[in-house]
């Protein structure tokens, strides 16, 4: 093989690899925390440098895609002030505190689902705290139904 041939170095690199895939997980997973620290450190030492990228590249998307920043800014600011969003902000942060209790039950099948499976409805959303918990199938249904 010829190393200086920058393509067939490629080809063996992937073919190799590909061939080693559990072995190099193995070996990723057993020197975790040794790549954590060092990525911290970096970016640590790097931290200006690497701001600085990332609000160039910031710039740059934006002055790339104005219309897709438009549209992300308008629909955050269309639903800022809905009651819907407002509803759907104070349930979840009563589920992170604490004060509202999520089921693993859908109350309308019944059916047994992880927590972060279920929806919470609200019919009404001046009560933003009383909602029906249910799975995405009959959170659809629901919805289908009232519209």
């Amino acid at each position: 093989m010829d190393w200086n041939d920058k393509e067939a170095v490629s080809e063996y690199n992937r073919a190799w690899r590909a061939k080693n895939a559990d072995r190099l997980r193995g070996y990723r997973l057993a020197h975790l925390e040794d790549s954590r620290r060092r990525n911290r450190k970096y970016r640590e030492r790097h931290r200006e440098r690497l701001n600085a990228d990332a609000a160039n590249a910031a710039r740059r998307y934006r002055k790339r895609y104005p219309e897709r920043v438009d549209a992300v800014r308008r629909r955050c600011t269309q639903n800022r002030k809905s009651p819907k969003e407002r509803a759907r902000l104070a349930l979840q942060r009563a589920v992170r505190d604490g004060r509202i209790h999520k089921p693993s039950i859908c109350e309308y099948c019944s059916r047994d689902v992880r927590r972060a499976r279920l929806h919470g409805h609200h019919d009404d959303y001046k009560r933003a705290l009383h909602v029906t918990w249910l799975c995405a199938r009959c959170h659809g249904r629901a919805h289908r139904k009232a519209g």
